[in-house]
């Protein structure tokens, strides 16, 4: 019989900790550190299951905030560089569109060519 690899095990105890509420939405994993200790197991085991878990949409990972179960009502943060905002800004006035408007646009333009992209 074949072994289980050890990372999947360990994610499939994460997954069922989530599933039963044991782990609510926006708690805390243990830190990759922490988790080596706990399960007895090198850094790319616990990278790899959290991978298999962050793939799988219940955990995220920030950086500097470590690693918590997916929480769909936490605001997402994102902050651009200055000087991004500045080229964005100068492009919606050459297109004549105020920033939201064109930022709009290039996402739907992005979600447009990837679905065209997947097609091929």
């Amino acid at each position: 019989m074949r072994k289980i690899p050890r990372f999947k095990v360990i994610a499939a105890e994460y997954r069922e900790k989530i599933q039963t509420g044991e782990l609510s939405p926006g708690d805390y994993l243990p830190s990759v550190r922490d988790a080596m200790r706990d399960y007895e197991v090198n850094k790319n085991t616990i990278l790899a299951a959290y991978r298999v878990l962050k793939e799988e949409g219940l955990i995220e990972t920030r950086a500097g905030d470590g690693t918590r179960v997916y929480d769909p009502k936490r605001p997402v943060e994102i902050s651009f560089p200055a000087d991004l905002i500045a080229q964005i800004d100068v492009r919606a006035k050459e297109d004549g569109m105020r920033r939201s408007e064109w930022l709009t646009t290039a996402l739907e333009t992005l979600v447009r060519d990837r679905r065209h992209a997947t097609r091929d």
